[in-house]
């Protein structure tokens, strides 16, 4: 009976069939209790090369498994944490405005040092003869996208990027010209964030991904004013094309590429700028 042999038996007289050219009638002849005519002294080389490449398709097999279940799970972290160093802010002025612990001469200096920022970043094309009102209302939301979540809810610019837009779509129509889509951030590194908003982190597209952001960026690198944006954006294309490397060399069975993986997969603290 079939029952008496062992596995091994069975598993050995299967593979060497495989690699040894020997018959199924060879697992019959061990089934039945009785001595093969003969054994083939062929090395074995054949059935160790199978087992190991067995073994490393199971192994690559088992680490793309896991490396999607990294991405299921914390996909919006590991985009994050590769990108998080690119977000500076400018020091939150405006909140220190409120501070009722300060002197008369520092809310001063602070308030001269916040009125340079904004002369610098928009301030200027309403000060112009003939005013740009367009540009002006262009370049605020431009700069709002700029500052911190918690600059962007101090007293002076809490609820005026919606009616920035509205002002700057205004002028332009005045002007004659069809106005650009500002409704999502206009600074490569806030859309980006943006965007990770939207991604669906189960459904790998990373080619999709990029093709988004670069068209999005694009129109805005090559606005007026706006040529210091492209060093910022080619900085994040590379940290996003060196994570979809890492990405890929993990799910081939590399461990240090993997624990990359798990790193950038913790949950950090955005810093506090002040």
């Amino acid at each position: 009976m079939i029952s008496s042999v062992s596995t091994t038996a069975l598993y050995n007289a299967y593979s060497t069939d495989i690699g040894g050219g020997r018959t199924l009638s060879s697992v019959s002849t061990l089934a039945e209790g009785k001595k093969p005519e003969s054994i083939s002294n062929e090395s074995p080389t054949t059935i160790v090369n199978f087992s190991r490449e067995a073994l490393n398709a199971l192994e690559k097999d088992k680490s793309s498994r896991a490396v999607d279940q990294i991405l299921r799970d914390h996909g919006k972290e590991v985009y994050e944490n590769t990108i998080k160093n690119l977000q500076e802010y400018p020091e939150n002025l405006a909140s220190r405005l409120s501070d009722k612990s300060l002197s008369e001469k520092e809310l001063t200096d602070i308030q001269n040092a916040l009125t340079e920022r904004e002369m610098n970043a928009f301030m200027k094309y309403a000060r112009q003869d003939p005013p740009d009102m367009k540009m002006f209302f262009e370049k605020y939301v431009e700069y709002l996208d700029t500052l911190s979540p918690e600059e962007l809810l101090s007293q002076r610019y809490v609820g005026q990027r919606p009616v920035a837009v509205r002002h700057y779509e205004h002028f332009a129509r005045e002007q004659g010209e069809v106005p650009n889509d500002l409704s999502s951030a206009q600074h490569p590194i806030t859309y980006l964030f943006e965007l990770l908003k939207e991604v669906d982190f189960k459904i790998e597209d990373q080619n999709n991904f990029m093709k988004q952001y670069e068209e999005k960026v694009s129109s805005m690198v090559n606005r007026e004013g706006n040529e210091n944006l492209k060093s910022v954006s080619d900085e994040a294309t590379g940290k996003l094309t060196n994570l979809f490397s890492i990405i890929q060399a993990a799910r081939e069975g590399d461990k240090a590429s993997f624990e990359s993986l798990q790193s950038l997969a913790q949950t950090v603290e955005p810093e506090k700028r002040t």
